[in-house]
């Protein structure tokens, strides 16, 4: 029997007291949530929006609702309605029926108790094994085969490894293959292709990027096993970006920038306003806020850029991790006096600091490390800086966010646990120098990692995937919202993109203009236990059986709860922050007056109502 553990001991009383009326309200709220994903993944028994949990002090329809462990009282966490109940009723804690996760009003913060998560586990099973009709009928017997089943096995033919198919070089193209594996692999983006919602055999629109696209998808993900040459998406790829033309080796980097340039301009439903819904928004988009605070009054300047991958600096001694590089990324840095001049005090040369944060974290992200810097002894050549970097499996990325700024100071309330967390899923890696070197990449496919280097595809594990020299990663976010799936976007963001918005350097939005690609600057360098399935693993469908209409994606419900003391791969340091340095400026107050909670709120509802008119984005991957 493993020792209870805990980080809240109001919890604790009330496991001790054997309140049998707070745990059978417990397993009631876990099997209500485990029936209600189950309906809503099915279309054909999806239900009203009349029927969908709503927040019962302010009437929104909610995609994750609170619910009091002590009444049934459900309340929307963004206005903190549930909260405000427990404080009236006096009762204690709250629930979320998703993960199990329970909220402490006298601790403030959601909290772990592995009894509570012992007693969830089997409260899902239960519920599971009652639509399922399963009954216990004992321990299981272990199979030994048969010579009839041995001759069975024996005689089968092998199956078709769908989904890990090579890709010719056509000629120093190792950089395209690398990041079309990425996309391949990319849960999102395969969805979205296979699903139809783009198909090439009814656009019209010439030299189409998102064609070549579909057309990719639909090579990879069919019986045939042979390698790939994609012919078609380098001459389009040419045509679309003049400075990638021709057969000469590449930066892999430049090469993704471009093509997410590509597909957007090539897809049906691009928008040059601020809540474009193509693809690629929707999987990559997310903000960058900029924070900058004078030094001699402290006036505050908040500036929100699009971003859709964040680059990050190498330190060329020593060792590095994706957390260093993250934690630098977002330190506070002194600007020059030259660079900066308070609109308040209206001095010229005043010392100033600067912040990033990420205000809205994209479904996907992708990290980039500048291994690539100019050589000071030659000024005319570029050098590779060849320093080891370690990334983790799985990753957390709410210190780094700017409502984690917020808490620091102060302000706001804890996100339920689960919001942030990204799981790997792709890696590029560079061998050799800048104009002489080769791209490879891996892969995760179901529960198996492959490496790929052009059309030879091996098998590996996620130990050698680990240990490799990263030029890119792509993490795909564990848990989707519908805020996620809509990219809704503040109104006072520019829709300009380049690789300024991924460094966080640039606080001066540009135009958008939709006859024009996306601008990309060529100046700027470019303990898991993997015997356990990824919760966002999901294998492809049979292409027979897709259903063009469903986009998304099912995720198998969390039974853990992310404290930084019970998983080993959070990072529990604390952010460089200044809590009496706070400004009221802090605040984040969109244009239109409206506060963060309200717009949030509001799409909230709207995605609600996109429910009962299109077939949802499943919650998770």
């Amino acid at each position: 029997m493993h020792e209870e553990t805990s980080t809240c001991h109001h919890i604790e009383r009330l496991l001790a007291s054997n309140d049998a009326s707070a745990v059978d309200r417990f397993r009631d709220v876990v099997g209500w949530s485990v029936n209600y994903e189950r309906a809503m993944s099915n279309p054909a028994k999806r239900r009203k929006l009349s029927n969908r949990p709503i927040c019962d002090t302010c009437r929104v329809p909610l995609a994750r609702p609170i619910t009091c462990l002590q009444c049934s009282y459900s309340g929307c966490w963004s206005h903190g309605h549930i909260r405000a109940h427990l404080k009236g009723s006096g009762h204690q804690f709250g629930v979320d029926p998703s993960t199990g996760s329970l909220y402490c009003l006298a601790c403030n913060d959601f909290v772990y108790n592995s009894r509570a998560e012992a007693l969830y586990a089997d409260s899902y099973a239960n519920a599971v094994a009652s639509y399922l009709h399963y009954s216990d009928h004992g321990p299981a017997i272990p199979w030994i085969p048969t010579e009839r089943d041995y001759n069975a096995i024996n005689a089968a033919s092998a199956v078709v490894c769908e989904g890990r198919r090579g890709l010719l070089n056509l000629g120093q193209t190792c950089f395209m293959n690398v990041v079309l594996q990425s996309f391949v692999h990319n849960p999102l983006l395969r969805n979205y292709f296979l699903g139809d919602m783009h198909d090439r055999r009814i656009c019209t629109i010439a030299d189409c990027t998102s064609c070549e696209m579909d057309s990719l998808f639909s090579e990879i993900y069919s019986d045939e096993s042979s390698p790939y040459g994609p012919i078609g998406f380098l001459v389009t790829t040419w045509r679309g970006s003049a400075e990638l033309a021709g057969y000469a080796q590449q930066d892999a980097h430049e090469f993704f920038i471009s093509t997410l340039n590509q597909i957007h301009a090539s897809s049906p439903d691009a928008s040059p306003s601020n809540k474009c819904p193509c693809i690629v928004h929707r999987t990559f988009a997310g903000q960058l806020q900029s924070e900058v605070r004078c030094g001699r009054c402290g006036n505050v300047t908040l500036t929100v850029d699009p971003m859709f991958d964040v680059s990050l600096e190498l330190r060329g001694v020593g060792e590095n991790t994706l957390f260093d590089c993250l934690r630098r990324f977002t330190h506070p840095e002194k600007l020059w006096t030259k660079e900066y001049s308070c609109e308040r005090c209206g001095k010229n040369g005043q010392e100033a600091s600067k912040r990033m944060s990420i205000r809205r974290l994209p479904p996907v992200l992708s990290f980039q490390f500048k291994r690539f810097e100019q050589n000071m002894a030659d000024k005319g050549t570029v050098r590779k800086i060849e320093a080891s970097v370690r990334f983790p499996a799985t990753l957390d990325m709410s210190p780094y966010t700017t409502r984690a700024m917020r808490q620091h100071a102060g302000e706001g309330l804890p996100d339920p646990p689960g919001t942030y967390v990204y799981d790997l899923f792709a890696v590029i890696n560079h061998e050799g120098q800048m104009n002489n070197g080769h791209y490879t990449n891996f892969a995760r496919y179901g529960r198996e990692w492959y490496r790929f280097d052009d059309d030879k595809v091996t098998n590996t594990s996620l130990a050698t995937v680990l240990a490799s020299a990263a030029y890119m990663c792509f993490y795909v976010k564990r848990r989707l919202d519908y805020k996620d799936a809509g990219m809704a976007m503040d109104a006072d963001v520019p829709m300009n993109f380049g690789s300024s918005q991924s460094m966080g350097f640039d606080t001066q939005p540009a135009g958008y203009d939709p006859s024009q690609p996306m601008a990309f600057d060529p100046s700027q360098p470019m303990e898991f236990d993997s015997s356990q399935p990824m919760p966002w693993e999901i294998d492809a469908p049979a292409m027979d059986s897709l259903d063009p209409q469903q986009t998304g994606y099912m995720d198998p419900p969390q039974t853990g709860y992310l404290d930084p003391q019970q998983t080993g791969y959070l990072d529990s340091q604390p952010m460089d922050f200044d809590p009496s340095a706070v400004d009221p400026l802090f605040d984040d107050i969109d244009a239109d007056g409206q506060g963060e909670d309200d717009v949030e709120e509001e799409e909230e509802y709207e995605a609600a109502r996109m429910r009962e008119v299109e077939d949802e984005l499943l919650d998770t991957l």
